[in-house]
């Protein structure tokens, strides 16, 4: 399926809106009624804008970076003023996908209705009398998350990867060294590409059996293909990139542990661009003293068979054996997934909504981070659901007329899941978890056939 689904390039994901302005009334509406503007001064305005673009937009639109166009200065959003007011006030931009009513989400790029009002009337006071000041720089986010520290440690690819001229997504799989002989402890690990805006997405995974020496040396080229770096369904995810994500902060007291040689294994999906791209990503890691280390919970399926005309419902649960602190949820879906629903109900029987995406897009996908790490004591039983519309009603279906959705060794090998972040309160208690995890049973799916038009 995917193997053939030819997307436009990472730039593509904000320039299609900006050329195709007149279908975003018809895609959302910006919410009625909207507030008051605290100013009109038209400086007052500008520095506003300034800041919200600062907050929100800078994560891609920056030199280098996976946005088709940077904004360091006033100028580079003062003449785009009508363009950044239509997209925030559609809630295309900037790309956010879970809704206001699961847990707070760190670096949540959903706009308030005050700063769309805000950033309306700054184009409107942008048309009437352009600022002349355009030189001013963008205000520095001081809050924004650091990479890395004085202990820090960058490992790179062996050489950089020359992306091929062609026209659809392509997944390589590469080890990087990391030359140790004894357990090493990260407690953080972040992934950098050296030009975002042809790489699409990243994962790092933690290899303990040899398994990718020996799909290397197989290869007979530079990387492997396989799923999930073939690793298999049980594959220790250690870190994940996005154009859009922000840095994952770390946990003090939690670290992972990496085994004498074991390796580093980088599953990169590589945007077509239309002509060669060499790219060499490196990793950020910091080294730590020995901690609790985090649980990796899969639920849902990462091989998923969906007919044309089909809509499946995937669900799946988990009952905790020992408490633990969730502090991370990763969605993981095919293109033609429409929505993710995460729960935990409580022994008392309180169920609370974790996460909530209605409207899922796979050009968005990216890793949550929780505000408030939450509790969930022994006995909670996290559910998950996932919605995937194989029919011809669905505006994302990247095949028209539909067609089979079947698992490949595209850039979205997993069809329907989520991985949660635990943090267990001891190597006891993550232990027991995983003893527990390895008798649950595998997630059901319900399926649906619709009447196909045309």
């Amino acid at each position: 399926m995917s193997s053939t689904y030819k997307r436009p390039r990472t730039v593509g994901r904000c320039a299609t809106l900006f050329l195709v302005g007149t279908t975003l009334a018809a895609v959302a509406q910006p919410p009625p009624n909207p507030p008051p503007v605290a100013t009109s001064n038209p400086i007052l305005l500008r520095s506003q804008a300034d800041a919200i673009v600062q907050q929100h937009c800078v994560v891609c639109h920056t030199a280098g970076g996976a946005g088709p166009f940077a904004f360091a200065k006033h100028a580079d959003i003062a003449r785009r003023a009508p363009l950044i007011a239509e997209v925030t006030s559609s809630r295309y931009m900037p790309p956010w996908l879970p809704t206001t009513n699961g847990v707070p989400l760190k670096n949540a790029r959903r706009l308030t209705r005050t700063e769309i009002t805000t950033l309306s009337a700054w184009a409107e006071s942008e048309a009437n009398s352009p600022s002349s000041d355009t030189d001013r720089p963008l205000p520095v986010n001081s809050t924004k998350a650091r990479s890395g520290t004085s202990t820090s440690i960058t490992l790179k690819m062996t050489k950089p990867f020359v992306i091929p001229n062609q026209s659809v997504t392509l997944t390589r799989t590469f080890i990087i060294p990391f030359p140790h002989h004894k357990t090493v402890w990260l407690s953080q690990i972040t992934i950098h590409p050296q030009h975002p805006f042809v790489v699409r997405h990243a994962e790092l995974f933690l290899d303990t059996h040899g398994v990718a020496r020996v799909l290397q040396s197989q290869s007979g080229a530079y990387g492997y293909t396989a799923s999930l770096a073939g690793l298999g369904d049980n594959a220790t995810r250690l870190a994940e990139w996005s154009p859009n994500s922000a840095i994952q902060t770390r946990t003090p007291g939690f670290a992972f542990s990496i085994p004498p040689r074991s390796n580093l294994v980088l599953q990169i999906a590589y945007e077509p661009t239309g002509e060669k791209t060499p790219e060499q990503t490196s990793i950020t890691v910091v080294p730590s003293s020995p901690g609790i280390e985090p649980l990796k919970l899969k639920l849902g399926l990462t091989e998923l068979y969906v007919q044309p005309g089909q809509i499946a419902t995937v669900s799946d649960k988990f009952t905790l054996t020992k408490p633990a602190i969730l502090t991370g949820i990763a969605p993981h879906g095919n293109p033609v997934c429409r929505q993710f629903t995460v729960t935990s109900t409580a022994p008392t029987g309180h169920t609370t909504l974790l996460l909530s995406i209605p409207d899922w897009n796979s050009d968005w996908e990216e890793p949550y981070q929780l505000s408030v790490p939450q509790l969930l004591p022994a006995g909670t039983v996290v559910s998950v659901t996932v919605t995937l519309d194989n029919t011809d009603a669905n505006p994302r279906n990247p095949q028209n007329p539909p067609m089979l959705v079947m698992p490949d060794l595209s850039w979205s090998d997993e069809m329907a899941s989520v991985e949660l972040t635990l943090l267990p309160g001891s190597e006891i208690d993550r232990t027991a978890i995983l003893q527990s995890l390895s008798h649950n049973p595998e997630a059901s799916v319900t399926r649906t056939t619709t009447a196909q038009h045309g």
